[in-house]
C-alpha cells in the first residue's frame, strides 16, 4: 500500500481535524474468504492493472468521466463491512471501475445505473468491504468510468484512511497525533459475549461492566482508562468482536493481569480468541503503538459465567 502521510505538523491537524469531524464507519465486521483484501459486493472482479489515466483537472472531452464521489466520511477501519460509496458519471459510460491503490491484484466492476433527475449523469452505488488484512494508514480510492468500447477515462483519487482495529486515535494516518499510553486487545472470532477483564495494581477490576480504573471512592475523578465497549452485550450481535482497555494518560505502573470472561456463548460451543497488549513508542514523528504481548485461548460453553467472578486468567503485564 502506498501510504502518503502528511508532511507537516499544519497539515497533520488540518487532515486530523477532518478525520474527526465524522463518524468512523457505516457498517460492522466484514466477512469474507481469504481472496480480495478489499471487496466491492456484487460486482465482477477483473484481474490486472487499474484502467484509465492519470487524475486531469479538467477532463477530456468525449472521455468518459467520474463526475462525483460521494462519501459519508474519509475514514474506514480494518476489518470494516458494509461501506457505501456511491455517485455520477457522465452519460457515455456504460461501468464503473473501483480499487484501492496498490492493494489485491485487480479492480472490481459494476454497470452504471439510472440517470440523475437533476444533472441527468449517470448514477452509481455500491457497498464495499475493508478486511483486517489491510495496512493502516493514509490510502487512495480510485474510481473510473468505462465506455462501450472499454476505453477508461481519467480516474478520481479520493484520499481514504484506514484507521488500524486498534484504538491509536487515528495515529496511523496522522503520526504526528499522539496515541493512547496503552492499549489491552480482546479479539474474538464467533458470535459470543466474551468480555475484558483487567486486575489493576490495586486489586480494581475493570471490565465491560465496571468500565472505568476510577475508584468508587473518588466519584468526580475523570478515568483515566475505560473500556470502549461491551460487544456483543446479551448475545445483541453488534458486529465487532473487539473490546479494548485504553489509557491515553495517567496509567498507575504496575503489574496487571489479564482475564477473559465467557459471559454468554450465544449458542456457540467454542469462543477463539486473542488477547495483545500494545504501549507507547517514540519515533521521529512523535509516537505509535507497538504490540509488546500476544497470548491465544479458546473457551467453551460449559466455562460460561455470568456470576460477579473473573473469567480465565490469560497473562500478566507490568507496565
Amino acid at each position: 500500500m502506498n501510504l502518503r502521510l502528511a508532511s507537516s505538523a499544519s497539515c497533520a491537524t488540518l487532515l486530523l481535524t477532518t478525520l474527526l469531524s465524522v463518524s468512523c464507519g457505516d457498517g460492522q465486521v466484514a466477512a469474507f474468504g481469504p481472496s480480495e483484501a478489499f471487496r466491492v459486493r456484487n460486482a465482477q472482479f477483473i484481474e490486472g492493472d487499474f484502467p484509465g489515466t492519470a487524475p486531469r483537472k479538467e477532463p477530456k472531452k468525449g472521455e468518459p468521466t467520474v463526475t462525483a464521489l460521494e462519501l459519508k466520511n474519509r475514514v474506514v477501519y480494518q476489518g470494516q463491512g458494509g461501506k457505501s460509496l456511491s455517485g455520477r458519471v457522465s452519460t457515455d459510460s456504460r461501468s464503473v471501475g473501483i480499487a484501492l491503490e496498490d492493494v489485491g491484484s485487480g479492480y472490481w466492476v459494476i454497470p452504471a445505473g439510472n440517470p440523475d433527475p437533476t444533472t441527468n449523469e449517470l448514477t452509481w452505488s455500491v457497498t464495499a468491504d475493508f478486511d483486517l488484512r489491510l495496512e493502516s494508514g493514509m490510502t487512495n480510492l480510485w474510481v473510473v468510468a468505462i465506455d462501450e468500447d472499454g476505453h477508461a477515462g481519467a480516474r478520481l483519487e479520493q484520499q481514504l484512511c484506514i484507521a488500524s482495529r486498534v484504538p491509536d486515535n487515528l495515529n496511523s494516518c496522522v503520526p504526528t497525533q499522539a496515541p493512547p499510553q496503552a492499549v489491552i486487545s480482546l479479539d474474538w472470532s464467533v458470535n459470543a459475549d466474551l468480555d475484558l477483564q483487567v486486575v489493576a495494581p490495586n486489586g480494581k477490576i475493570i471490565s465491560p461492566k465496571h468500565p472505568t480504573t476510577n475508584d468508587p471512592d473518588e466519584p468526580g475523578k475523570v478515568a483515566d482508562g475505560k473500556i470502549d465497549r461491551d460487544s456483543n452485550a446479551g448475545c445483541v450481535i453488534d458486529g465487532q468482536r473487539h473490546e479494548n482497555l485504553i489509557w491515553n494518560a495517567d496509567m498507575p505502573r504496575g503489574r496487571y493481569k489479564i482475564y477473559v470472561n465467557l459471559f454468554d456463548s450465544c449458542r456457540q460451543s467454542a469462543v477463539p480468541f486473542d488477547v495483545s497488549v500494545y504501549t507507547q513508542k517514540a519515533t521521529k514523528d512523535g509516537a505509535k503503538l507497538v504490540q509488546k504481548l500476544e497470548r491465544y485461548g479458546e473457551l467453551v460453553e460449559a466455562q460460561v459465567n455470568t456470576e460477579n467472578e473473573l473469567g480465565s486468567f490469560v497473562a500478566e503485564y507490568r507496565f
